[in-house]
């Protein structure tokens, strides 16, 4: 019986896929031999960039630059971007409509594959009193706040009881004295919240850094630290001359 049927298109990383390396080839593997369909001449490496789309997000997305290929029995094409992904982008890759066909001249519909790429970025870190801040009211209660869930560096769970290990709260800089405080971490791991036992003097610096953590790929932060400056709240005083 004649060949009716086009050929079918296998994409990795397959539609859906997540954790994506970002140096990722995608590979479009056909199940026979394709070649142009415009004119039936030969794909190959020099040809075969304008029949591939791959972009940002979605079909309507910016361009990702790439180089593609093709092998010797024409059935696979390997897709190179000229760079890495950016960590947890969105791809768009797909071979374009009625551009390819088998050699019974069935042609292959627009065929695309969205696909997720890993997280390779640490959790970022949001101080409250923001670093260098001045005139703050000495009943504030300091926060950390991760803009995603973290845990510990050994892969353990954050708790209020262990969270405070985490926590260096000083007088002045890292060398004062330590400022009694109770530290706990809210349900969803995001935000450390740094309780004083007693109101901050006035007019002091105060030193806070949360040590190294991890969010749940792995990533970890670095140490990190901010110091900001109470309010005054002392009253003028008044000396008289002569009492």
């Amino acid at each position: 019986t004649a060949d009716v049927d086009a050929p079918t298109v296998t994409f990795d990383p397959a539609d859906g896929e997540t954790d994506v390396p970002v140096d990722k080839t995608i590979s479009l593997a056909f199940s026979e031999a394709i070649r142009k369909a415009n004119d039936n001449s030969e794909l190959d490496n020099s040809n075969v960039d304008g029949f591939i789309t791959l972009k940002k997000n979605d079909a309507s997305g910016d361009d990702i630059l790439f180089d593609a290929t093709i092998n010797a029995t024409k059935d696979i094409i390997s897709v190179d971007p000229t760079s890495d992904f950016n960590s947890e982008q969105r791809v768009y890759v797909a071979i374009n409509d009625q551009v390819v066909e088998d050699d019974a001249d069935n042609a292959i519909d627009l065929t695309s594959a969205i696909f997720t790429v890993e997280d390779i970025e640490p959790p970022t870190i949001t101080f409250f009193p923001v670093p260098a801040a001045t005139g703050v009211p000495v009943a504030t209660i300091p926060t950390i706040t991760f803009n995603e869930l973290v845990r510990n560096t050994d892969k353990s769970a954050i708790s209020n009881i262990n969270v405070d290990a985490l926590i260096t709260f000083k007088d002045t800089d890292a060398n004062g004295a330590d400022i009694s405080m109770d530290a706990t971490i809210n349900a969803a791991k995001t935000v450390v919240t740094l309780t004083p036992t007693a109101d901050f003097a006035s007019e002091k610096d105060v030193f806070m850094c949360v040590d190294p953590v991890e969010d749940e790929h792995g990533n970890q932060s670095i140490q990190q630290c901010a110091t900001f400056k109470t309010s005054d709240v002392i009253l003028p005083t008044v000396t008289w001359d002569p009492l």
